[in-house]
């Protein structure tokens, strides 16, 4: 067992090849290319979806693509605009009587806009994303009375930074995004992504459901590294969190939404979004001051449900996604017909990310690939460096915190 774990991560015979390449870059992950005629031109799995079983990942495996949802949130917003059962720019309240926040300006004058492109005020709350921790979550009807809730918690959550002034990656206001779809239309989010985009786009694979993912055998898991040795991580159900984290996929059915995409809303002859919405969709509504510039003097903004940037002086469009031991990064260049996904199911690790931009680079005639390895390479070691100083500093206060309350009481420790 130990060997085919170290085969796994591509350490092969010598270490040297190890140490050269981090051991992110050896998870198994599954990658697609489409460009010019929509047609494929390069798709294949490495390693195992399930390290125990020794089962490889392939073409069909299924993963969750975690924050890339939130593409398909946006998008549906999208299609209701169109109906015009939605407004872009029309406060929340106008669709939801009783919604408040902290920040009277943020609960008067918040819109779906400002929802879709991180400019609430409100900084991340991930202690709510654990809901679904190590148990899977009961039926869709539970799963659409807990977002509404959801709703009504926003009132109570602290503002990090002034409405629309910073912006600041939200995952529970994407969530809350879906109570207000689901309000709007008194259908269940999942139902409604499954019949408007997942059945037109035959996206056949994709599924809400952990439980029918699982069922098809086909399911990843998902790991951690310990001791540089590659172990399970507790699964985690996103059902309540559909509309930010939700949707389980394979990278076959992610390149038809890249298609989608790069064909402004149509699917094959159909269209289902309006060309002005896709162009909304795929515009810049919040500089991101989180990101790093890659390529190109402009710093990266957000649309809605995309993360907009330069690359080697072309715009570009891509969302990633993590979720225990889940990574996803989806990027497509429209001027040039070039779209990637790539699946990875090793946590905290950037190979999705280092692996699109070497086919990117691949199929615009540069060879690239030792410079991003060694570019997630170090910004993994910088990660982990301050992960652990946090870590460090947040047990020192708590033992400062101890050593008080003990001196209080005459004891000594």
């Amino acid at each position: 067992m130990q060997g085919s774990r170290r085969k796994c991560i591509g350490r092969g015979d010598s270490g040297t090849r190890y140490r050269r390449y981090p051991p992110a870059l050896f998870s198994a992950w599954y990658g697609g290319v489409c460009r010019s005629g929509w047609r494929h031109v390069f798709s294949s799995g490495f390693g195992l979806r399930d390290i125990e079983r020794e089962l490889p990942f392939s073409t069909d495996t299924i993963s969750l693509v975690a924050s890339v949802t939130k593409s398909f949130t946006a998008c549906l917003v999208g299609m209701l605009v169109d109906e015009g059962l939605l407004d872009w720019e029309r406060p929340v309240r106008d669709y939801l009587p009783g919604f408040d926040m902290l920040d009277p300006l943020a609960a008067e004058g918040l819109t779906l806009e400002d929802m879709l492109c991180h400019r609430s005020g409100l900084p991340n709350h991930e202690n709510l994303l654990a809901h679904g921790v190590n148990r899977e979550l009961p039926d869709a009807e539970k799963a659409k009375a807990w977002r509404r809730e959801l709703v009504n918690r926003l009132a109570y959550f602290e503002p990090g930074a002034p409405f629309r002034a910073r912006f600041q990656y939200q995952d529970i206001v994407y969530t809350c995004v879906g109570a207000l779809l689901e309000e709007v239309t008194g259908d269940h989010y999942e139902q409604l992504i499954k019949d408007r985009l997942l059945d037109p786009l035959q996206m056949t694979s994709s599924t809400f459901s952990r439980a029918e993912a699982r069922a098809t055998q086909k399911l990843c898991e998902g790991y951690d590294l310990c001791s540089d040795q590659p172990e399970p991580m507790p699964f985690c159900d996103t059902r309540y969190l559909a509309p930010t984290a939700g949707l389980y996929s394979t990278a076959e059915d992610m390149i038809k939404w890249i298609q989608f995409q790069m064909q402004s809303g149509l699917a094959g002859d159909c269209r289902l979004v309006s060309e002005p919405s896709m162009e909304w969709l795929h515009s810049p509504h919040m500089i991101d001051t989180e990101s790093v510039i890659l390529y190109g003097d402009k710093r990266p903004s957000y649309g809605q449900g995309w993360m907009l940037h330069k690359f080697r002086g072309l715009d570009a469009i891509s969302h990633g996604g993590t979720f225990n031991g889940h990574r996803t990064n989806v990027s497509f260049i429209p001027e040039k017909k070039l779209g990637v996904v790539v699946l990875s199911n090793l946590n905290l690790c950037r190979a999705a990310q280092a692996a699109s931009l070497v086919a990117l680079d691949h199929y615009l005639g540069r060879s690239t690939r030792n410079e991003w390895i060694d570019y997630y390479q170090d910004v993994q070691a910088r990660s982990a460096a301050a992960r652990s100083s946090a870590l460090d500093a947040l047990l020192a206060a708590a033992n400062t915190e101890k050593s008080a309350q003990l001196s209080a009481t005459g004891l000594c420790w």
